[in-house]
């Protein structure tokens, strides 16, 4: 979203001769900017040139890794009479617990209960489970009672009419296998964007069921506060009368402290994911996992307990899937199965739509210029060996570097 640019187009050495991202592109037009939240872009770059408004004892060595800190700044910092171009990060699903039930009581909101959540047949019906379920939807309470409190600051200093926002999420939830992975749990998120009043593109209370990439996000900021958008990013505006994604595309290479390669193309209906890296599970002691076995009494504590039930046999085949051998290609009907369960790769009633999602994604790789199929520098895989435990590092491309 920062580049406009597909993920796998920006790797951490990622430098073009002239390139600007949004923000920078935004302190060129005269915007004031800052970033409150945490910055994690996976390229190199230095904070100081994104952000007019910061601390700059923030300007930290994580940059140079492009992993980024918890930000500084606020609208408030602001001297001039310069419009500006804030990022600000709310609790989202990272803040789960007793106190946040307690958060949602005190504010007037009835906490979800793990008894009245539904598990997805993906997971298994355990206890932790479902307090986990329940955590996510009373953290989406917090995130809205958080975001009206930005809200009704704006109307109370008399900007709320003078204000474009964008509200949207990096992932799906913290489950399993949701965060950091290519399926429609971890990809589909909310999109919410508010323009005041009403203009030629963008009407009130609108509500669109099309395909959006968030890196369109980049695109609609820019078109929307009149400035051109770069030929070199592959972003759009989402308000443009001839906007349309017929798929949208997704990649996994390096989580933390695993490497895989997958990709996917996700349309209207299908969701086609391509899995390289078949001499691993999806399941592979990731950092989750193993924050787990290292802190059993962690937020990811039950990441173990389904390993165990896995060895232990107490899982049906659905939910057993990740820890086992991977299908090259994976094909899912999402109108009729939104949890992606049913694999309708090798089905030949679904041949055309295999092989459409197919070739829809090779146009993708080829057209990105997708980096995931070159060798991993020794440099990027020291990086990860210097920063994890070892005992983390199960993946086989650290092998040789460990010994």
């Amino acid at each position: 979203m920062i580049t406009g640019l597909a993920a796998r187009q920006t790797i951490k050495s990622f430098y073009r001769k002239n390139f600007k991202t949004v923000p920078e592109l935004f302190r060129e037009a005269g915007y004031e900017t800052y970033n409150s939240g945490k910055d994690d872009y996976n390229f190199f770059y230095k904070k100081s040139d994104l952000y007019s408004i910061m601390d700059t004892d923030v300007e930290n060595e994580y940059s140079k890794y492009g992993k980024g800190g918890q930000g500084t700044g606020d609208w408030s910092d602001i001297k001039s009479n310069k419009p500006f171009f804030g990022q600000i990060k709310v609790s989202g699903g990272k803040d789960i617990g007793d106190q946040l039930s307690e958060f949602l009581v005190k504010s007037g909101y009835p906490a979800v209960k793990p008894s009245e959540v539904t598990v997805p047949p993906q997971y298994p019906d355990i206890p932790e489970m479902r307090y986990n379920i329940s955590m996510h939807m009373n953290s989406l309470m917090q995130t809205d009672i958080e975001v009206g409190k930005v809200i009704d600051r704006l109307e109370k200093e008399n900007l709320r009419d003078k204000t474009i926002i964008f509200l949207f999420s990096d992932h799906g939830s913290d489950l399993p296998r949701s965060k950091e992975f290519c399926y429609s749990e971890g990809l589909h998120v909310p999109l919410i964007i508010s323009v005041p009043g009403n203009t030629k593109s963008v009407k009130s209370g609108t509500i669109r069921e099309d395909l959006v990439s968030l890196i369109d996000v980049a695109g609609t900021s820019l078109a929307l506060t009149n400035q051109k958008i770069p030929n070199s990013m592959d972003t759009k505006n989402v308000f443009d009368e001839n906007y349309k994604r017929q798929f949208v595309f997704s990649a996994l290479d390096r989580s933390a402290n695993v490497i895989d390669r997958v990709r996917s193309a996700m349309g209207d209906r299908y969701h086609y994911i391509r899995n390289y890296k078949l001499d691993r599970p999806l399941f592979n002691y990731g950092h989750r996992e193993m924050m787990a076995i290292d802190y059993p009494d962690s937020k990811y504590g039950y990441f173990a307990k389904i390993r165990s039930m896995y060895e232990s046999g107490l899982l049906n085949e659905i939910q057993a899937a990740p820890f086992g051998d991977r299908a090259p290609e994976e094909l899912y009907d999402l109108q009729n199965d939104p949890n992606e369960t049913i694999n309708l790769a090798l089905d030949g009633d679904h041949r055309d739509e295999l092989l459409i999602m197919r070739n829809a994604l090779d146009g993708w790789i080829e057209d990105t210029g997708d980096r995931g199929a070159f060798k991993r520098s020794l440099e990027s895989l020291l990086e990860v060996v210097q920063r994890t435990p070892p005992h983390w590092l199960k993946s086989p491309e650290f092998k040789n570097i460990q010994d």
